[in-house]
């Protein structure tokens, strides 16, 4: 159907170039959705991003995709050319964030999640995010546990049935001595996990609660 709209586009030329941006978008969205592997959606992504650079969901789209494919420096080059056209667009400067946090550049992720974070406080990804990477960074620079638990108090308060912002609540107190605090939001989070059937999750917080209760913080390890 999205193949055959593209030989009918029709109008004048921008409003034909912004209809097949869409189009391609939506064909990378296909392939996406599909479980396709992300080599598959990104020649998709990359034409929608080349019609149309501004593009209202293409670019974190594109950025996504090029980073699934361990190609991370070209989707922070992509992420950062469309921040200087529309410095205002906080979903690129959170995706961005995310990316330099996947490379081990958490001072960079830090700094726009805290630009996110200045011009919408309550934006609850940012949130988690900034404080999990204040509560885990192998960077000693970075890992401020004094900065990370008010955020995780926060976030404790406002999602108290999310079991990913608890288990990023549990990282804070671990991070800041308070393990009995940490392994109580484990055990929170678990049942919720459960119920989701997040298995990856689920692991994950039984191996750090394994940590929290001998003591032991959980430290992100840097990327090889």
């Amino acid at each position: 159907y999205l193949l055959d709209a593209l030989t009918k586009l029709d109008g004048d030329p921008q409003r034909r170039r912004f209809q097949e941006a869409d189009l391609q978008h939506m064909l990378g969205e296909t392939y996406r959705l599909a479980n396709a592997a992300p080599s598959e959606a990104l020649p998709f992504y990359e034409k929608a991003v080349g019609l149309h650079p501004q593009h209202p969901t293409a670019v974190i789209s594109y950025a996504r995709a090029l980073a699934a494919s361990r190609r991370e420096k070209e989707a922070v080059s992509v992420l950062q050319a469309s921040l200087r056209q529309q410095p205002e667009r906080l979903d690129l400067a959170l995706q961005l964030g995310n990316i330099y946090q996947g490379l081990g550049q958490d001072q960079e992720a830090v700094k726009l999640y805290e630009r996110v974070i200045k011009a919408k406080p309550d934006d609850f990804e940012a949130m988690n995010q900034l404080c999990w990477v204040l509560a885990t960074s192998a960077d000693p620079k970075v890992r401020l546990p004094g900065k990370a638990l008010p955020l995780a108090q926060k976030i404790a308060q406002r999602h108290a049935k999310n079991p990913l912002a608890l288990d990023i609540v549990a990282a804070a107190f671990a991070s800041a001595g308070q393990f009995d605090q940490a392994v109580t939001h484990v055990d929170r989070a678990l049942p919720l996990a459960q119920q989701r059937r997040d298995r990856r999750l689920v692991q994950e917080l039984q191996q750090r609660r394994a940590l929290y209760q001998k003591g032991q913080p959980f430290i992100r390890k840097r990327p090889s």
